[in-house]
């Protein structure tokens, strides 16, 4: 007689809890084999923690789908306080500077990658709460920068996709949210956003990217009401990705899109949201540079002009640099005006006292190279 698995409709809730009764059993015995990981080969990544972890990886799959098969709406306990309890852990072993942590770290980043499956199962199908949803988000954009940051893009992917059904859920509650959970949303969504685009770039999508991009910016930069709520750490580090697209098409010889990327990055770096402290201040400098540098290269008109704008505020903002100097030389090289209009210029911008200050800053210039200085000051 053939045996036929059965569908999701057919999946009982006694098969479901049955199924999550098993995972809990192993999964209590990784929590334990973790805390008494004293011997080498509990640390083993190829001993007995890493097969277990690649086990509980698809078991924990087969129990959430199996949850969304009979759309659970209630959350489940035991699911929930086991991953926080691995999540932790994971926490602290990917923060030991042992060597044997140090050498099981793609082990733990897959553990953390088990700790937030098994809190997204926990979580109820259908009907899910505003907190539950803002709380699986934090953990994953969390997740998705520790991922990030060692080009961990498969499992970078996994938790973004996953969590992508949470941001759905927070976009269309009908009901409308307090003050501090409608600035917590806007402040992951677009976090979460940021992740989005930086792995898209990471996977060579730039049309996605540039999707992404450009829903972030009209949301959370373009739209007053958000941006006023939008933390300046978040807003700098979605600059941040945006100015490394841009460095990168330009070390393609990409310069037109350098150019667009460049001028995203800016536009979002403003310094009414980002503050003046030293890192934002840089970051914006280094954009602003970065644009200049670029622009001049396409000899594009349009692009020209905005080299020479952004120059303008450059000598207004960092007067006592003489690589901002430096630059502007290369700008009036560009404009091809010569020596006697750019010294003109100066005495109708800054006076005369000023002028001959930068006039001294563009002799350094000219007697020696201030290629270091411009690297230096970059990000």
């Amino acid at each position: 007689m053939e045996h036929k698995t059965p569908t999701g409709a057919q999946i009982s809730h006694s098969t479901v809890e049955k199924r999550i009764k098993q995972f809990l059993v192993s999964l209590d015995e990784l929590i334990n084999e973790l805390k008494n990981s004293g011997s080498n080969k509990s640390r083993n990544s190829k001993g007995l923690v890493g097969e277990q972890v690649e086990d509980l990886l698809h078991s924990i799959e087969k129990c959430a789908k199996s949850r969304v098969y009979l759309k659970e709406k209630d959350d489940h306990a035991g699911l929930d306080s086991r991953g926080t309890e691995l999540w932790n852990m994971t926490t602290k072993l990917l923060r030991s500077e042992k060597p044997s942590d140090i050498e099981n770290k793609n082990t733990y980043l897959k553990l953390r990658h088990l700790a937030y499956l098994t809190l997204d199962c926990a979580q109820r199908t259908c009907g899910r709460t505003t907190q539950g949803s803002l709380r699986l988000v934090k953990i994953a954009v969390k997740a998705g920068k520790t991922y990030l940051d060692r080009d961990e893009v498969s499992l970078a992917e996994s938790v973004l996709s996953n969590a992508a059904k949470y941001i759905d859920d927070l976009s269309k509650n009908t009901t409308p949210l307090l003050v501090d959970e409608e600035g917590e949303r806007i402040n992951l969504e677009c976090e979460f956003l940021v992740q989005r685009i930086e792995l898209s770039f990471l996977q060579h999508n730039i049309n996605a990217a540039e999707l992404m991009c450009n829903n972030a910016m009209e949301r959370f930069s373009r739209d007053e009401s958000a941006a006023s709520r939008l933390e300046s750490r978040i807003r700098e580090s979605l600059g941040k990705v945006l100015y490394k697209i841009g460095k990168d098409m330009v070390k393609r010889a990409n310069l037109t899109n350098g150019v667009e990327w460049l001028a995203r990055a800016l536009e979002i770096v403003d310094p009414k949201y980002v503050g003046s402290e030293r890192f934002a201040a840089e970051l914006r400098f280094g954009i602003m540079q970065n644009l200049v540098q670029t622009s001049l290269k396409t000899q594009v008109p349009n692009d020209l002009r905005k080299a020479e704008e952004v120059m303008e505020i450059m000598v207004k903002e960092w007067p006592e640099r003489l690589n901002v100097h430096c630059l502007g030389l290369d700008v009036i090289v560009a404009q091809e005006l010569g020596a006697e209009a750019y010294h003109a210029g100066k005495l109708v911008k800054f006076g005369p006292t000023e002028a001959g200050i930068l006039d001294e800053a563009d002799h350094y210039c000219f007697s020696s190279s201030h290629e270091d200085d411009v690297q230096h000051s970059s990000i």
